[in-house]
């Protein structure tokens, strides 16, 4: 055989949602409605600005 089998999936709870909020939570990252919302306010790039965010100073 070319390529090992994969691991065995680990062990989860039924609902994959609490083992992720417990799992944050132990983290410290706090995971609200907020959390997922994109920042883009649909503005077309300014592709100067992101190519002198780019360069070293």
């Amino acid at each position: 055989m070319l390529i090992d089998n994969a691991p065995d999936m680990p062990e989860i709870e039924h609902d994959g949602g609490s083992t992720l909020r417990k799992w944050a939570c132990s983290s410290g990252i706090a995971i609200d409605s907020r959390t997922n919302m994109p920042m883009w306010d649909g503005s077309p790039i300014d592709y100067g600005a992101a190519i002198d965010g780019l360069r070293p100073i």
